[in-house]
């Protein structure tokens, strides 16, 4: 269902739920996206499982390196509504011909690509329903080694672990898989609050390798810069590591050991 709000205007629901809004959809979408993007130094291949409506690879897509974008989202019906309804936000991306659509369920979709030996990805991210919903498959131990597996040396992986004030047990249970598929060095929880939502969501940040370390600011300026990343509502380079300093009220709900950013020394 397609409704039109007065605060967020046209708003798309799946069986009653939130999942994008016209305006402020950026609060999801930057953090989601450009995180892990601007934590590469240079994605080309980028796998979305889910983001149907098109909104996460519209902020993909603005990273000039990414050659390669495929998108893998089980309901056709979702596309073309976002399509014919919210082309401000998909519109133009879905004829992009950097992005690669394919109306799969996503883990039949990465075992078969599996098998044909496909190239691997410098970023994945999973732009799904909470964990607890029809997207749970995506979530369990095999394919989250799966997913890691079809990572390049470096590359990195963001899944969104939910609202850890409502639903702690199940963002505990995705934070210890998450250490477990990549190791308790290679992965950092981070949050933000999303007012369609109306509450904090987090996301744990990983990388297949030994340990994630985030870049600096001056870095991350040299990057936004040079990716022509201009009008970021959300991530900059003040914000970046903000979104890394995940406050105690939050962190003791999701695991004491869980490694929590503390920031840089001097």
């Amino acid at each position: 269902m397609v409704a039109d709000t007065h605060l967020f205007g046209k708003t798309l629901l799946l069986d009653g739920v939130l999942q994008l809004t016209e305006r402020y959809s950026e609060l999801y979408q930057e953090p989601l996206v450009h995180i892990p993007l601007l934590a590469h130094p240079n994605p080309t291949r980028v796998l979305i499982c889910g983001g149907g409506d098109g909104a996460s690879a519209s902020h993909v897509l603005r990273h000039p390196s990414v050659q390669h974008c495929a998108l893998v989202d089980p309901d056709d019906v979702v596309i073309d509504v976002c399509r014919r309804h919210l082309p401000e936000l998909c519109h133009a991306v879905l004829d992009d011909p950097r992005l690669h659509v394919h109306v799969r369920d996503a883990t039949a979709w990465i075992s078969e690509e599996d098998q044909r030996g496909h190239c691997p990805f410098d970023a994945i991210l999973l732009d799904t329903s909470d964990p607890g919903s029809c997207a749970d498959t995506l979530y369990a131990v095999s394919m989250l080694e799966q997913l890691r597996d079809r990572l390049t040396d470096g590359g990195v992986f963001v899944m969104h672990v939910g609202a850890p004030m409502q639903y702690s047990e199940d963002a505990r249970t995705l934070v210890h898989r998450a250490m477990g598929v990549f190791g308790r060095e290679a992965v950092l929880p981070y949050y933000a609050y999303v007012p369609p939502y109306g509450t904090v969501l987090v996301w744990m940040l990983c990388v297949k390798g030994e340990r994630l370390e985030l870049p600096g600011v001056k870095l991350l300026k040299q990057r936004i810069e040079e990716r022509g990343l201009k009008g970021l509502a959300v991530v900059t380079p003040g914000t970046y590591h903000a979104h890394f300093a995940v406050p105690p009220v939050y962190a003791k709900l999701l695991t004491p050991e869980v490694r929590i950013y503390e920031g840089e020394e001097k």
